[in-house]
């Protein structure tokens, strides 16, 4: 057996090239990142300053049960260089598009899987521009290269997929042939106790839906007993984890929710590692308020209700973010739109029967977290501690 420090990142395989000498410093740095984050969520005191000693993984020197390629909203569009909404941060459309090859190109050359975007693969802008069809064609020729060589792509949805499409037309241009509906799970051959769950965050939306449709109208009605603006994407006047009432997050509908907590409870009962993945945060304090899903509540009680969930990654916030709670890691990942030439932000999953390692390339840092011997919330599924 042989552990992952912070003062080396040495592993028997060689999957992480040029990165050995900047993982260790990365994650140097951890600990300081984790209270950065914990000061942006709610202040609910949960507890993510955990001991290197208490996250770190100790693994077997063998290869991993599997691994598969991590990015998120890379956001591409064929229009000049812009800024995000508070005018702080520059995004680079097309770049981001070169980026998000290279990334593809660094993972053929790696025995993975499958891979995952956590969401918004093209922006908003498409759509104004009229260019949502040419987006999604060069997206789809690009992932096609890892499709035919290497196996599945997990696209998850995203608000920017909905500001170009309704979720039926998601469910046609992105959405994993082996999938029946937006959210779902799988499992994969060589790890056959690891259950990968997708969620669907924008079960309760007015994004992609028409004013006469029942699901827009109950969605507006839950920002407006709560949003007092007129852009309903301003969180203007919203304080604490009312922020996130604004019209680019969402929720999980009641139908998902159930189907989530049998998942988990046959998960349980096969005695398996769950990971989730969900474009929006799901916990306060891996996230701002403005970033987190709306009935965060109810996701976090299922999982706390049930022993399986190891891990929960997300994107969305377009920045890093991890919280520890309940032995539930909560990981959010940098935006691969916001990289300068020059930069970048994805990763490779190792998946290990004790934990997993997250080998961050660019923005995205690595990782070495164990998995936890969980008790059970004695609240059920309806309710947290």
């Amino acid at each position: 057996m042989r552990r992952i420090d912070r003062s080396s990142s040495t592993h028997k395989r060689d999957r992480r090239g040029k990165r050995k000498s900047r993982a260790s410093s990365q994650r140097r740095g951890m600990t300081a990142r984790r209270r950065r984050r914990s000061g942006s969520g709610s202040g609910s005191g949960v507890e993510v300053e955990a001991s290197q000693s208490e996250t770190e993984l100790t693994i077997p020197n063998s290869p991993p049960l599997l691994s598969f390629g991590l990015l998120t909203d890379v956001q591409y569009a064929d229009v000049e260089d812009g800024w995000n909404y508070a005018h702080t941060t520059q995004r680079f459309y097309r770049n981001a598009f070169v980026l998000m090859e290279r990334a593809i190109d660094d993972w053929l050359s790696k025995p993975l899987s499958f891979a995952v975007n956590l969401g918004d693969l093209i922006d908003g802008k498409s759509k104004r521009a009229g260019t949502t069809r040419a987006a999604l064609d060069r997206m789809r020729g690009a992932w096609k290269r890892f499709e035919d060589a290497v196996g599945p792509v997990h696209h998850l949805l995203g608000n920017h997929e909905l500001y170009n499409m309704t979720q039926k037309e998601f469910d046609v241009e992105l959405r994993w042939s082996g999938a029946r509906q937006t959210y779902y799970d799988f499992v994969v051959d060589s790890a056959p106790r690891c259950r990968f769950v997708v969620l669907n965050p924008y079960g309760m939306t007015s994004l992609g839906r028409q004013p006469d449709d029942p699901i827009f109208q109950a969605a507006r009605n839950t920002l407006r007993l709560v949003n007092p603006n007129d852009d309903l994407n301003s969180p203007l006047g919203l304080r604490g984890e009312h922020q996130r009432f604004v019209e680019y997050n969402g929720g999980v509908d009641a139908e998902q929710l159930e189907w989530l907590r049998a998942t988990l409870r046959r998960a349980d009962a096969g005695g398996e590692h769950v990971v989730i993945f969900s474009h929006i945060p799901v916990h306060p304090a891996s996230c701002p308020p403005t970033c987190l899903l709306w009935n965060y509540a109810d996701v976090l009680a299922a999982i706390d209700a049930h022993t399986c969930v190891r891990a929960v990654f997300s994107g969305h916030v377009h920045s890093d973010g991890y919280a520890l709670d309940k032995g539930v890691h909560y990981i959010v990942c940098d935006a691969m739109l916001e990289c300068a030439p020059g930069e970048t932000a994805h990763a490779t999953v190792d998946v290990f029967e004790d934990g997993l390692v997250i080998n961050g390339q660019g923005k995205i840092p690595s990782r070495a977290l164990r998995f936890f011997v969980r008790e059970r919330s004695v609240s059920g599924d309806d309710g947290r501690l």
